[in-house]
Formats: structure tokens, C-alpha cells, sequence
């Protein structure tokens, strides 16, 4: 289990999070990440949540 962080995350840093579910490597020569890039993480973000949401809907969680 991951612990909470002590102070939240740069927006940098939730970018290239955001940047990674969207098939981003992270390379230093690949630069910052794209708009494709970023909305193919933020789907994949909304997925999750929709699923959370129907769990919890179902009443499974």
C-alpha cells in the first residue's frame, strides 16, 4: 500500500503522471508531454473513475 505524500505533487509532477497513463515513457529526450498524450491519460483517469462509481453503485465497494 502507497503512503500519502507529506506535501501534494507539483502540477508538473500530476502532468507527467497524467502523461504516463496515457502511454508516455518519461524519457528526458522524449520532452514535455503532448496534448494527445495528456487526453489519453485523462480517459483513462475518467474510466477509472466511472468504474469506481459504478462499484459503489452495486454497492460491491
Amino acid at each position: 500500500m502507497t503512503t500519502v505524500p507529506v506535501s501534494p505533487p507539483t502540477i508538473r509532477e500530476v502532468i507527467r503522471q497524467i502523461a504516463t497513463l496515457g502511454r508516455s515513457l518519461g524519457r528526458k529526450c522524449d520532452g514535455e508531454p503532448r496534448v494527445k498524450t495528456l487526453r489519453r491519460g485523462l480517459q483513462r483517469v475518467r474510466d477509472f473513475v466511472e468504474g469506481v462509481e459504478h462499484m459503489r453503485a452495486g454497492h460491491a465497494i
